[in-house]
């Protein structure tokens, strides 16, 4: 092969070759062109998808704060209702007895005196020529007896007077019924619930302000304090029975023992005000603890030595409700809480 010939073949061997890049280029593009074809309906899949997500998490957020909102929890603070029970009196009218009346007849027996007249008849002998009224001849006329030497016969006929009766209807008097109504005050009672929220502070106490008319509470008295070295509560709202006098008047918050049982076996009366109410006396630094009696106990008196059984109720807003008279229920009235004792025993020493 000669130089022109190996020069021909190179150049053929370049253009072939040239082809054959040109190829595999367009090749390429349109892979590539394929390739964002197919590529593209992905992604645009997937974004719609996200701004479908996007608006499902905010629709969710949304309907989440919406939520929350209505019930009860709004931004920044929690809002608990608070419930209690009223009481609304009325009468209704019950049958207490009555009276039945029914007329009877009676039959009693009478006495009147009435003259009466009886005729009677005397027959006698006078002398002839005998004169005088008490001889007139009677009968004004004459009779068959009467004639000389001629016989006859005189019938003389006798009457006497019966008593005649008979009845007659006259007016003896009459009864009246009247019903008369009169109008007593009367005392009712009836036990009433009332919701109340304690606010218990935890943790940094100082960041915490509770409001004055909100019950607050330590942590120590929320779950019940330790008792002290005479053995006795210093106000602890413990869920067990009160068993000394000084728990109900030593108490800081007296309101928070309110439902609670009190078995107390010795407690010493300081006063008693009227037949219901009994104030106890603890120690002397304790304030006096006051005992509305459910039935009047009249030999309960002052000084002695009594066991008690109630349990611990708040003061109502109008103590006569309780039943007690005026004095009592002024003197019940400064206080927070008294004790319904359901026995009150005086004990003998």
């Amino acid at each position: 092969m000669n130089i022109s010939d190996r020069k021909n073949k190179i150049k053929n061997t370049v253009v072939i070759a040239s082809s054959l890049l040109l190829v595999a280029g367009c090749s390429s593009t349109g892979s590539h062109a394929k390739y964002q074809t197919e590529q593209a309906p992905v992604y645009s899949y997937n974004e719609s998808t996200t701004q479908a997500a996007s608006m499902g998490a905010t629709g969710t957020s949304a309907q989440t704060q919406t939520g929350a909102a209505m019930g009860g929890e709004t931004a920044g603070q929690t809002v608990i209702p608070l419930e209690k029970e009223t009481v609304q009196i009325g009468t209704q009218p019950v049958n207490t007895g009555g009276v039945q009346l029914r007329k009877v007849v009676r039959t009693e027996t009478v006495t009147q005196p009435v003259q009466v007249r009886k005729e009677s008849i005397v027959v006698e002998r006078i002398p002839a020529g005998a004169t005088g009224a008490q001889y007139s001849q009677g009968g004004g006329g004459t009779n068959s007896l009467s004639t000389p030497f001629q016989g006859g016969e005189l019938v003389i006929n006798l009457q006497d007077e019966t008593p005649v009766i008979h009845t007659q209807t006259v007016p003896a008097g009459s009864v009246v019924v009247r019903k008369q109504v009169s109008t007593q005050p009367m005392n009712v009672q009836q036990q009433v619930r009332r919701e109340d929220v304690v606010a218990v502070p935890i943790g940094n106490t100082q960041a915490i302000t509770i409001s004055s008319n909100v019950t607050a509470s330590s942590q120590n008295e929320a779950v019940g304090a330790a008792p002290s070295t005479s053995g006795q509560s210093t106000g602890a709202a413990g869920s067990g029975a009160i068993t000394q006098l000084n728990q109900l008047s030593t108490t800081a918050d007296p309101t928070s023992l309110a439902g609670q049982t009190v078995n107390i076996s010795e407690a010493k009366v300081q006063r008693v005000i009227g037949d219901r109410l009994l104030v106890l006396q603890g120690s002397d630094s304790a304030k006096p603890v006051y005992v509305v009696m459910s039935q009047p106990m009249p030999n309960i008196t002052a000084g002695q030595t009594v066991s008690l059984n109630g349990t611990v109720q708040q003061v109502p807003s109008s103590p006569t409700s309780l039943g007690l008279d005026q004095q009592g229920s002024q003197m019940l009235q400064d206080q927070q809480i008294f004790v319904r004792a359901s026995s009150v025993t005086p004990i003998s020493k």
